[in-house]
C-alpha cells in the first residue's frame, strides 16, 4: 500500500494593503490644489479627537478644533492660509473631511453659496 504524502499544500495568500488606499482627494483654495490625505491611524484618531472637541459649547474651541482638523488632514496647506478661510469655507472643508473619514454623506451641506440660496 502506497503511503500518502502527509504534507499540507498551501496556496500562497497575499493581502495587498495598497488596494485599500482611496483615490486622492483635492481641496482647492485660492486657485491652488491641496491633497486631502488618506489618514494613517494616528492622524485618523487625532482627527476624531478634534471632531469630538467640536461639540464643545465654546465657539472659539469649536473653530480652533476645525482649524486643527484641516491642518491635520491637509498637511501641505499652510496654517496661515487655513486661518484666512471664511467661516463658510472652513465649515464646508470640515464637512468634506468628516465625510471622507466617517463615510457619512454630507453632500447636502456641500453646496455653493448660490446653491444654498436657491434651495
Amino acid at each position: 500500500m502506497a503511503k500518502k504524502d502527509s504534507t499540507v499544500q498551501r496556496e500562497d495568500r497575499v493581502l495587498n494593503l495598497d488596494a485599500f488606499i482611496s483615490a486622492p482627494k483635492t481641496l482647492t483654495f485660492r486657485g491652488v490644489d491641496y491633497e486631502v490625505i488618506d489618514p494613517p491611524m494616528e492622524v485618523f484618531l487625532r482627527a476624531m479627537d478634534l471632531q469630538d472637541k467640536m461639540t464643545d459649547d465654546s465657539m472659539a474651541t469649536i473653530f480652533d478644533a476645525m482649524l486643527d482638523m484641516v491642518g491635520v488632514m491637509v498637511p501641505d496647506m499652510p496654517k496661515e492660509l487655513i486661518r484666512q478661510m471664511t467661516r463658510d469655507q472652513l465649515m464646508q472643508t470640515v464637512q468634506f473631511i468628516i465625510h471622507d473619514i466617517t463615510g457619512v454623506d454630507v453632500s447636502k451641506n456641500l453646496m455653493t453659496p448660490t446653491e444654498i440660496e436657491e434651495a
